[in-house]
């Protein structure tokens, strides 16, 4: 189970950056107006930390979070996506990801593009068909191999969430409250 959350990760940073692996690191959780939009509260790609606050994840999955570490920073000074993720570890192996960014390919809200973009790297990365998770956002996608949800926000803006190793019955309505706990 451990592999496939850090094959989920992996590849939640790897669709996000097409593929470039370059990081910038941690800002810190300072947020950067630039790149905040009216889609996500005016949080920045570059804090996923400050825009999926630990307690509502705790509170979400009926667990206490112990930490919250940002990471997969990547600025999109390439090209490739802007792209943060936060780590929330419950103790022991249990931990949630999220991803918040934003598309660099100049798709704004063409969801669509998004969608199709995002469902062929995930498939790539995964033996499990993924679904399309209508309702959710302006558009979702769910892989149950890789336990990922993909909501695409508007404005070129998606988030992820992954749930590999927390145990929940049923992880894509876990995910999918979660999303909604940010307004999707």
């Amino acid at each position: 189970m451990r592999i496939s959350m850090l094959c989920a990760v992996g590849l939640a940073g790897m669709l996000a950056a097409c593929g470039d692996a370059a990081s910038t690191g941690g800002n810190g959780g300072t947020a950067a107006p630039a790149g905040s939009t009216a889609s996500d509260g005016g949080k920045d790609v570059l804090d996923a930390c400050a825009t999926l606050d630990k307690a509502v994840v705790g509170q979400s999955l009926g667990a206490t979070v112990q930490s919250a570490e940002l990471s997969a920073v990547h600025d999109g000074a390439d090209g490739a996506d802007r792209y943060s993720q936060c780590a929330y570890s419950f103790g022991g192996t249990k931990m949630v990801v999220f991803g918040s960014g934003q598309s660099s390919d100049g798709a704004g809200e063409d969801v669509a593009h998004l969608t199709a973009r995002v469902r062929k790297q995930m498939q790539e990365g995964a033996n499990a068909p993924t679904e399309d998770v209508p309702g959710v956002g302006k558009g979702g996608l769910w892989n149950p191999e890789l336990h990922m949800l993909y909501v695409f926000t508007g404005e070129g803006r998606f988030w992820s969430f992954t749930l590999g190793t927390m145990g929940a019955p049923d992880q894509k309505a876990a995910a999918i409250a979660l999303a909604r706990k940010l307004g999707a």
